[in-house]
């Protein structure tokens, strides 16, 4: 019979080494024992404090009725014939029957394009800065990249970059500004 070592952390089914309260292994701490057999720890989370600013639950909503309006106009009845259909068996034209217009079929997909925009755009702020998130990409700007926070006309946040560019910061207002200035773990100055 050969006996196959293990890694630490595991133990194979029926091995009567098990980890007692004395056992040198179990004194380690939770952190010295997930790096040294680079396996994840549950006991140990690092918490990071990300600040997430995200659009509001309603626009899903609105994505999911116009979702289902849009339903009748791709499968609904074909009502170029008259108003009182004849079933299929017997009219030869097939009008009034349910039809399905596939050139129409992209159509049901601008609201479920706006749903995934709504439940994914958004800022996320932490200690290295800041993440725009769009409909199908991010982008990172350090803290160090940005020169000055503040709103424009209709109170929307944006930031200037060291560079003079200005990016506007989504589902973020005026009134955010604070909280995103804390995020970054510096005072706000009035």
């Amino acid at each position: 019979m050969t006996l196959v070592t293990l890694p630490v952390g595991r133990r194979r089914y029926g091995d009567q080494r098990s980890r007692r309260s004395g056992d040198q292994r179990s004194r380690r701490s939770g952190d010295q024992r997930s790096r040294r057999s680079g396996r994840w720890n549950n006991r140990v989370v690092s918490r990071t404090d990300t600040l997430r600013f995200r659009r509001s639950g309603a626009l899903i909503f609105a994505a999911v009725i116009g979702f289902i309006c849009v339903l009748p106009v791709v499968f609904g009845p074909d009502l170029s014939g008259d108003l009182h259909p004849v079933p299929a068996a017997t009219n030869p034209d097939g009008a009034g029957t349910a039809t399905v217009r596939w050139f129409l079929t992209p159509v049901l997909l601008i609201p479920i394009a706006f749903a995934i925009w709504a439940w994914r755009s958004g800022t996320d702020a932490d200690r290295d800065g800041i993440r725009i998130r769009a409909l199908l990409g991010q982008r990172h700007i350090g803290w160090s990249q940005i020169s000055e926070l503040g709103a424009d006309r209709r109170d929307r946040a944006e930031v200037r970059l060291i560079d003079g560019r200005t990016v506007q910061l989504p589902a973020v207002t005026r009134a955010d500004l604070p909280r995103l200035v804390e995020a970054s773990g510096q005072k706000v100055q009035t």
